[in-house]
C-alpha cells in the first residue's frame, strides 16, 4: 500500500454543514483521505489522482479537508457538468495533470503515465507542458492556491499538440493532423454533412461508397469519335476527387437517382476538395497511443460537424485497436502463447477527455461522434478505455452516451432543464439537508445553484451519497483563462 501524500490545509474555504454522514467511501483516517471509484481493491492506494478537498462538515464522522482521490485502476465514464466559468474544463487539466504525471508531484500515488486524449473543443489546453511562473499576473492566483495546498508547480513535458493541417498557430510545438477519406465511413459522412442516415441524400452516400470502394462502377467516355463504357475498379483507399467522379459519371447512379439529390451530395463534396484537412494518409494512430503520452487536439476554429467527425475517427480507431488488443492479450496470456508483433508496445488503457461534449453528441441531431462514443462507452471497459465529458449544457447531452457514467461532477449550475438533467444521471442519493451559512437547504436544485466556482457535488456509484469537494488547483498552467476587458 502506498503511502499518501501530504496535502496543505484549507481553513479559509467555507464550511458547509451536511446533515448526514458519508458512507461506504473507504476512507484513511491518518492524514485524512476519501477514496472514490473503487470497485475493486477497495482500501488500496498505488493508483490514486487527487482530486480536491472535502468541504463539508458533519456531526459525526466529519471528513472536512479531506483529501478526495479518485481510484483510477479501473476504467471510468465520467461527466463533467457546470455553467461557463465554473469549473469544468479545469477539472479535465486536474485529470490530465493525475494521468500523466508521478507519485513525485503529489496529485497521484502512482508512477506509470496512463495514455491520454483530449479533444480540446475550445483550445484551452495547448499550455499543459508548462508550468504557471509569477511574471504572468494571469497566474498569480494559481501558484498562491498551489502553495496553500503544498503542491508543486509542474509542466506535462510530454504533452503533444496537434491542430489540423492548414490552420494558422502561435504556438512553437504543435503537429498537423489530417483525416483521410478513406477512413471514413457512410455514417462519417452523414455526420459532417448533417444527414439522416436514411434520408435521400444518406443514401446517395451509402451507394456511393459502395460503389467507390467496392464494387467499382460504368461511365461513358469517348473513343474514335464515339461514346464507349468504361469500367472503373474499386479504389479502397480513396480520395475526395474519386467521389466526385463517381457522383458526375456513375450510369447506373445518374439512371436510377434523382439529379437534385446528387447535386447536393456533389456540392458538399466539391466544398472539400480544397480543404488542407482531408487528404490521403491519416494521422496513425499508435502515434498517438504511444504510452504514457497525452495528446490534445487543438479543434477550436472547426465547426462543430467537423469537431464531431474529427471525435468520431479517433475514437474508432482507438476502440477497435485497443478491443483487439486486449482480446488478443488475454489469448496469449490464457495459453501461454507470443502476443503478435503488431500488438506491442500499446498501452494497457486510454483515456479520453472530450470538453463540450454538447458540441460533438448532441441530444437532437445526427452527428457523426454519437454512434462511436455509444459504443465507447457500452462496450469500452473490457478495452480498458475510460471516457471524461465535460458539458456547460448537460441537457443538451445525447442521453445513450451519459447512462453508463459511474462518476458525475457537478458545479453550478442555473437553468432548471440543465439541472434535471444532470441530476437525473447522480449515481448516488444527495444528502437531506445543507447548511450554506445561515441558509439551510433541501431541495435538490437549490443545493447546485448554491454552489461557488470551483466547488462541485461529487457522486460516486459506490458510495452512500454526493460529496461536497473544492476541487484542487492545477500544477501545469491553464491555458483558458478569461481576459480582463477593462
Amino acid at each position: 500500500m502506498s503511502e499518501l501524500p501530504t496535502i496543505g490545509h484549507i481553513g479559509n474555504l467555507r464550511r458547509i454543514d451536511v446533515s448526514e454522514p458519508l458512507e461506504r467511501a473507504p476512507y484513511i483516517a491518518r492524514g485524512k483521505h476519501i477514496l472514490l471509484g473503487q470497485r475493486k481493491f477497495r482500501g488500496q492506494t498505488d493508483a490514486l489522482v487527487l482530486l480536491g478537498k472535502c468541504i463539508e462538515q458533519t456531526r459525526v464522522s466529519n471528513k472536512y479537508d479531506a483529501n478526495v482521490w479518485l481510484d483510477i485502476r479501473t476504467p471510468h465514464v465520467i461527466y463533467i457538468c457546470g455553467k461557463r466559468g465554473s469549473g469544468k474544463s479545469y477539472d479535465l487539466g486536474i485529470l490530465s495533470e493525475g494521468l500523466i504525471l508521478g507519485s513525485n508531484s503529489k496529485i497521484t500515488t502512482k508512477d506509470k503515465a496512463i495514455t491520454t486524449v483530449v479533444f480540446d473543443t475550445q483550445s484551452q489546453f495547448w499550455a499543459l507542458a508548462d508550468a504557471p511562473k509569477d511574471t504572468l499576473t494571469e497566474d498569480l492566483e494559481q501558484l498562491d492556491q498551489l502553495r496553500e495546498w503544498a503542491l508543486p508547480t509542474i509542466g506535462l513535458s510530454g504533452a503533444r499538440l496537434f491542430k489540423p493541417a492548414g490552420e494558422q498557430s502561435d504556438l512553437p510545438t504543435v503537429e498537423d493532423f489530417v483525416l483521410d477519406p478513406a477512413e471514413l465511413d457512410a455514417d462519417d459522412w452523414c455526420g459532417l454533412f448533417g444527414l439522416e442516415r436514411y434520408s435521400p441524400q444518406g443514401q446517395c452516400i451509402r451507394t456511393l461508397l459502395q460503389k467507390v470502394r467496392v464494387d467499382g462502377y460504368e461511365i461513358e467516355e469517348a473513343s474514335g469519335g464515339q461514346l464507349r463504357r468504361v469500367r472503373v475498379p474499386a479504389t479502397p483507399r480513396y480520395a475526395i476527387p474519386d467521389l466526385v467522379r463517381c457522383l458526375k459519371k456513375d450510369l447506373e447512379m445518374i439512371d436510377q437517382s434523382q439529379k437534385q439529390t446528387r447535386d447536393a451530395v456533389l456540392w458538399k463534396l466539391e466544398s472539400l476538395q480544397d480543404s488542407n484537412l482531408f487528404q490521403p494518409g491519416g494521422l496513425n494512430i499508435r502515434e498517438v497511443l504511444r504510452p504514457g503520452q497525452i495528446s490534445v487536439f487543438l479543434l477550436r476554429n472547426l465547426d462543430n460537424s467537423t469537431k464531431s467527425l474529427v471525435v468520431s475517427v479517433f475514437a474508432k480507431k482507438i476502440f477497435n485497436l485497443m478491443g483487439d488488443y486486449h482480446t488478443k492479450r488475454k489469448v496469449s496470456r490464457r495459453f501461454g502463447s507470443e502476443l503478435p508483433d503488431e500488438y506491442r508496445g500499446l498501452p494497457d488503457g486510454v483515456w479520453v477527455l472530450i470538453d463540450e461534449a454538447h458540441l460533438v453528441c448532441p441530444a437532437d441531431a445526427h452527428t457523426a461522434a454519437k454512434e462511436s462514443l455509444v459504443e465507447y462507452v457500452k462496450r469500452g471497459r473490457d478495452a480498458g478505455l475510460s471516457l471524461v465529458l465535460a458539458t456547460q449544457q448537460p441537457s443538451a447531452v445525447d442521453s445513450r452516451v451519459v447512462s453508463q457514467i459511474d462518476l458525475l461532477i457537478v458545479h453550478r449550475l442555473v437553468v432548471d432543464g440543465d439541472i434535471s438533467a444532470a441530476l437525473a444521471r447522480v449515481p448516488a442519493n444527495f444528502p437531506k439537508e445543507v447548511s450554506f451559512g445561515s441558509a439551510r437547504i433541501s431541495e435538490r436544485y437549490a443545493l447546485v445553484r448554491a454552489l461557488d466556482t470551483g466547488e462541485a457535488w461529487v457522486a460516486d456509484a459506490e458510495t452512500s451519497r454526493a460529496l461536497l469537494v473544492a476541487m484542487r488547483p492545477r500544477v501545469s498552467a491553464h491555458g483558458g483563462d478569461e481576459p480582463v476587458v477593462i
